[in-house]
């Protein structure tokens, strides 16, 4: 006697919630992922990003808590780091397929696989939340740096960076016999802990630290003028995107994708960070708008290309409104906004997706047998 079971199965999905960083190797989180109209719209973006020619690859995808945000991150990383043969992701195909949204599919494959070319990955940095860093450019800097590492790329790629400037100017300075001396209460006793600091964990405050020491110790010369006088350092984070994205293609990978969940917790704490005096606005928003302008716009003679996909519950210009901001603050902010993909994606259910039955149906995965019957 015929079961249900040897029909149909239903994804089982153990948490209603998932945590994007903790999840990346959860292969039911990503298995798990039920494609609602929305997703159509962020697949339609990463067609035109992955091209070799785009106007812009980075783009804010909004929308309201439970709309599913982190498992599509958690999707997307996977995409970009192991394409699109993987076991884990054929029941989100399969899922697409059974609403007819293999067309979608199928362009994103050809642009990212052109000419069934063999896949060719990705270097993906995943960020969450405040991204482990007191800046928003910081978080995308030490991002880069901890990506590469982990992929066991060379440090080669990096080339010089402020902070690989910095250590080296600190030991030229000590070995021309200035003597280093730290501040009261401050975490680098040694100038051999603070170049360590600076080479090793790319510290920002270990920057400030040295930035500081070195003005004292010059005559009031800040380290940002010796900076200028470097030809090949990478002085801005969009600069250095770009230099990984045209290097790393000798690794044959396609280039670099940011995926950042909770980018607007991030966002939340710059604004409130800057209401206490704590953090620039300012700096930090046309540090932002550079790196989209400079990273994340056309591509290098080798190909290499950055996408960057930034995961809200609101546009950026709205997070200005809710803070309450000054006009010049609002405006500053509208124009950093007005740099990635406009109009923003929003992450979000239909109507008929509302009612839920087409997440019940989606669930179903039906057996070889279960779809024998159905075309029957």
């Amino acid at each position: 006697m015929s079961k249900l079971s040897d029909y149909m199965s239903v994804t089982g999905m153990a948490e209603p919630y998932v945590h994007f960083q903790g999840s990346l190797g959860d292969e039911g989180v990503c298995s798990g992922f039920v494609p609602v109209q929305s997703t159509l719209d962020v697949f339609a973006f990463l067609q035109e990003a992955a091209a070799t020619h785009a106007s812009c690859r980075a783009a804010i995808c909004y929308g309201t808590y439970g709309a599913g945000k982190s498992r599509l991150c958690v999707v997307l990383e996977r995409l970009f780091r192991c394409g699109f043969d993987i076991a884990a992701l054929q029941p989100v195909w399969k899922r697409m397929m059974q609403r007819e949204w293999g067309e979608h599919l199928q362009g994103l494959r050809s642009v990212m696989s052109p000419g069934s070319a063999p896949w060719r990955p990705w270097l993906t940095i995943p960020l969450a939340e405040a991204g482990n860093a007191p800046t928003l450019d910081g978080a995308l800097f030490r991002g880069l740096v901890k990506a590469v590492r982990l992929a066991g790329l060379s440090n080669q790629l990096l080339g010089s960076t402020v902070f690989e400037a910095a250590a080296a100017r600190l030991e030229a300075m000590v070995a021309d016999g200035i003597v280093y001396s730290a501040k009261e209460a401050a975490p680098y006793p040694t100038a051999e802990s603070l170049a360590r600091a600076l080479r090793e964990d790319c510290d920002p405050d270990a920057l400030s630290h040295f930035d500081s020491w070195h003005s004292d110790r010059t005559a009031g010369v800040p380290f940002s003028a010796v900076l200028e006088a470097s030809p090949g350092v990478a002085a801005q984070t969009g600069e250095l995107y770009s230099r990984v994205a045209e290097q790393i293609t000798a690794y044959d990978y396609a280039g670099v994708a940011v995926i950042w969940d909770e980018f607007g917790f991030a966002i939340e704490e710059l604004l409130n960070g800057a209401k206490r005096a704590q953090r620039q606005l300012g700096v930090e928003a046309m540090a932002l708008q550079n790196f989209v302008e400079t990273a994340c716009r056309g591509s290098s003679p080798l190909g290499g290309k950055v996408v960057f996909l930034g995961f809200t519950h609101v546009s950026l210009a709205e997070y200005g409104s809710r803070a309450g901001l000054e006009t010049g603050e609002r405006d500053r902010l509208q124009v950093t906004a007005a740099r990635f993909r406009q109009p923003d994606i929003p992450i979000r259910l239909n109507s008929a997706e509302t009612e839920g039955y087409h997440l019940l149906s989606a669930m179903r995965v039906l057996t070889d047998e279960g779809a024998l019957l159905l075309s029957n």
